[in-house]
């Protein structure tokens, strides 16, 4: 099935420098980094849903991978 799909990556590090990952796979067409920066910070301050509490926000970005199907029959 080819096709493209994008993805939202949130990067933060904890209490003890080790960066932490959160992905999401339906990104809106509309993000802003506004909206972006407040998901994060919401995310810090409910950090529960974590092992390891994020305490900073490190970055943000998404990611677009494109799929193209190879016909291998004869």
């Amino acid at each position: 099935m080819a096709g493209t799909t994008k993805k939202l990556v949130l990067t933060f590090t904890d209490r003890e420098g080790k960066n932490m990952s959160l992905s999401y796979s339906h990104v809106s067409a509309e993000l802003e980094a506004t909206d972006v920066k407040a998901l994060m910070t919401g995310i810090i301050t409910n950090g529960s849903i974590f092992a390891s509490t994020p305490v900073t926000a490190k970055g943000a970005k998404v990611v677009t991978t494109s799929e193209d199907d190879i016909d291998i029959s004869e």
